[in-house]
């Protein structure tokens, strides 16, 4: 979406939370899904981030450096690519840590 020549894009999550991965997955393509879900969204730059938890996108601190007087507090085209980057981090992760517990299982 565009908002006064600037992007912006909601975005719900692409944590993995409570999802199980392996052993049984929680549905056949999840891992699929989100490694998709990676490569289609690696190279979005939007203006703004903004998404259904606050803390994804740091909403309190803009929003008081927004009181203070930064109209551009919610401007930031690095936002979306770090957490991103951060959600693909800690799925890999949860991926690992799910199939060593899947293997131990099955010693």
């Amino acid at each position: 979406m565009e908002m006064e020549g600037r992007s912006v894009l909601f975005f719900c999550s692409a944590s993995v939370a409570a999802n199980r991965l392996v052993d049984p997955p929680q549905y056949q393509g999840i891992v699929a899904d989100y490694e998709k879900t990676f490569e289609q969204t690696k190279d979005w730059r939007p203006d703004v981030f903004l998404a259904n938890h606050p803390f994804f996108f740091g909403m309190e601190e803009r929003r008081q450096r927004l009181l203070a007087g930064d109209e551009n507090a919610f401007v930031d085209a690095e936002a979306f690519p770090a957490y991103i980057a951060a959600a693909k981090d800690a799925f890999e992760k949860a991926l690992a840590e799910q199939k060593a517990q899947a293997a131990a299982k099955k010693e």
